[in-house]
């Protein structure tokens, strides 16, 4: 039977937690990576044998955003709770979604990188607010 190759995109957390309550004892599925988001430093490491269970004797790789579609998953699992409908949009474009979906129409790909381009920046305007109001 040929298991069905899973990449589970999200926020440690939410996605170990899906992982251990939906594919850990599923031999139908293959979980082939978590993606590093949230934690830094968690990118290369692997979620281990002893919480990944008998499925997975080596445990799971964690690995950079960037390099999910090169796992070429027949499933991604968006495992989240804490992000917006722009970030669901933003960390679902680099699938390949006609290779997922089957569409009967015609898809041409789109890549495009995104940059912030803004000055000061998001963080550095809730900082001068934040000091603004301890100093009041």
């Amino acid at each position: 039977m040929k298991r069905t190759r899973v990449a589970i995109a999200g926020a440690a957390g939410r996605d170990f937690h899906d992982f251990s309550m939906v594919y850990r004892r599923d031999a139908a599925a293959e979980v082939v990576a978590f993606t590093a988001a949230q934690i830094p430093g968690i990118e290369r490491r692997r979620y281990p044998p002893s919480l990944a269970g008998p499925l997975y004797p080596q445990g799971i790789p964690i690995v950079p955003e960037a390099e999910l579609e090169s796992l070429k998953p027949d499933r991604v699992v968006f495992a989240s709770s804490d992000v917006t409908d722009a970030e669901v949009v933003m960390s679902t474009t680099p699938i390949d979604t006609a290779r997922l979906l089957h569409p009967a129409k015609p898809v041409m790909r789109a890549r495009y990188e995104f940059e912030d381009a803004s000055a000061p920046g998001l963080e550095a305007e809730i900082d001068a607010f934040v000091v603004g109001l301890v100093a009041v």
